[in-house]
């Protein structure tokens, strides 16, 4: 039941894998009890047919649109970054940031980047971009030769043994549509390490190691208590500068947001949310304490492309604010070079084009809205700043024709009445 409506698709291709696998060890009882066989199979046509279940299968064999369709873009995006970074991949966590060597328009008018993606959603190709092609090597030997465990342990007939292989193999199996997952893998390693045990024939031998070696496992375990304690702790302190940011109380609110990042200064996240609270008011201090704890965050992960735009954001806010041409030079380069880094990014071509339109340079910024307005075909926002700019301009048929573009997107934008009396206003 906890299978059939989580509608996760890849946990139904391991099921199958598992069942596969242990069908040799549960012939014997299954030929015995043909009724259980029929009554699940009546019960499987009945769910299939019933329940959204169905058309959640057959939707993975499309693959012109949808999730299928979807889940292929991601994996041939993560096969440019592994091609790209092919001996030591990206790293940990480094995914996000190389993300865009594989993006090209087609991707960014069908996906758009309004949640950025961290992983490949497959196993080996995961390991792959992390690693590089010698990890992904690594892993898929390791997942061939547990495979091929799993099928010597069910032909033992033992029952126990049997459940561990299927279940060891539908877990490989689904990992390959989905990506290891750190609350999990520990486990699935355990029992790994049981079926090895349990499978093996030759001699073994016990290795003599000094007893301060478990100085180390201890260590590490240690660090990671202490990690996930100021984690959860920070979390709360997250959570009490959100909630006093709701009722207005400003200073509350950065107090706690701070406190977060001092208990993990190691982490963007928090630094991030501290810079988001700092500037909440929307003034030009606001911003610079803003700036002060994004530039704090970008000293641990210079490249974040998160982190970045971010940046450029309250940079080139606290510049109109401020109304401060050399802070404004500098908000434009930065989004300059963020497009530089990743030219098929929408909402860069977005705010690059804000930057130039604040700069006074309308050509500039028009060059920008334009291209972001074909990178996001069902965005209003390239297409208002469109319209705001033709109004201002004088060029009353090209506002028009923005103003229609809105229209066939969001008949109900609140924008369009605005631009409409504007216009109207102008003729």
């Amino acid at each position: 039941v906890a299978a059939l409506a989580s509608q996760t698709r890849a946990g139904w291709v391991g099921l199958a894998a598992a069942v596969i696998v242990a069908l040799p060890a549960a012939w014997g009882a299954l030929r015995d009890r043909r009724w259980v066989v029929a009554v699940s199979a009546a019960v499987a046509v009945g769910v299939f047919v019933l329940t959204p279940v169905g058309g959640r299968v057959i939707s993975a064999f499309d693959f012109e649109d949808g999730t299928a369709r979807g889940r292929l873009d991601e994996w041939q995006v993560g096969v440019t970054v592994l091609a790209n970074h092919p001996l030591g991949g990206v790293g940990f966590e480094g995914y996000r940031i190389a993300f865009s060597e594989g993006v090209d328009a087609d991707y960014e008018q069908r996906y758009t980047r309004q949640v950025m993606p961290d992983r490949t959603h497959s196993g080996a190709l995961d390991v792959g971009v992390t690693t590089g092609a010698p990890g992904m090597l690594v892993y898929l030997t390791a997942m061939t030769w547990l495979t091929w465990l799993a099928v010597l342990a069910v032909r033992r007939r033992e029952p126990w043994l049997a459940g561990l292989a299927a279940g060891i193999v539908g877990y490989l199996v689904q990992q390959q549509f989905l990506f290891p997952v750190a609350e999990v893998d520990p486990v699935f390693w355990l029992f790994a390490g049981v079926l090895v045990a349990a499978t093996s024939t030759g001699r073994r031998v016990n290795l003599p190691f000094p007893r301060w070696l478990w100085l180390i496992p201890l260590s590490l375990a240690s660090a990671a208590l202490v990690a996930g304690t100021l984690d959860i702790a920070a979390d709360h302190r997250t959570r009490n500068a959100l909630d006093a940011t709701s009722v207005g109380d400003h200073v509350a609110a950065l107090v706690a947001a701070d406190d977060a990042v001092a208990l993990r200064p190691d982490s963007i996240r928090y630094g991030f949310i501290a810079a988001t609270v700092a500037a909440g008011p929307k003034t030009v201090d606001g911003h610079a304490a803003a700036l002060a704890r994004l530039d704090a965050a970008l000293d641990l992960s210079p490249s974040d492309p998160i982190l970045r735009a971010e940046h450029a954001s309250v940079r080139l806010e606290r510049a109109r604010l401020a109304r401060d041409p050399a802070e404004l030079g500098a908000a434009l380069a930065e989004w300059e070079a963020l497009v530089a880094d990743d030219p098929h990014h929408a909402r860069y071509r977005l705010e690059l084009g804000v930057a130039h339109a604040v700069s006074g340079d309308d050509t500039s910024a028009e060059d920008s809205w334009l291209a972001a307005a074909d990178l996001a075909p069902r965005s209003t926002a390239p297409l208002t700043n469109l319209a705001v700019l033709y109004l201002e301009t004088g060029r009353l048929q090209d506002a028009a024709a923005m103003i229609e573009a809105v229209r066939l997107i969001d008949p109900e934008a609140v924008v369009l009445s605005e631009l409409e009396t504007r216009l109207g206003a102008t003729e």
